[in-house]
């Protein structure tokens, strides 16, 4: 699967939401105009992955993010390496 092919207004809008945040709120946190977040939660434009992870930083979705591009298994895999080695640069 291609990131293309991923409906990332669909997870844009997940994100948005479960951060209780509007699309008013969250394109002023990213600088952004609201309509930009609505074409894109249309899929009437494109996002791109470094936006997508500025929104998941802004939001505080990373974990959540990483599973709906790559499923749980990888996420939670993900969390494990990042923990192993924040314990190992202590």
């Amino acid at each position: 699967m291609n990131f293309n092919e991923i409906d990332t207004g669909k997870i844009l809008k997940t994100i948005r939401k479960h951060a209780g945040l509007t699309q008013e709120e969250l394109a002023h946190k990213l600088n952004t105009g609201q309509s930009t977040i609505s074409k894109i939660e249309r899929n009437e434009t494109t996002m791109y992955l470094d936006f997508l992870m500025e929104c998941a930083k802004m939001t505080g979705t990373q974990e959540m993010v990483v599973e709906m591009l790559f499923g749980k298994e990888v996420a939670e895999k993900a969390k494990e390496l990042m923990l192993n080695v924040l314990q190992t640069d202590n």
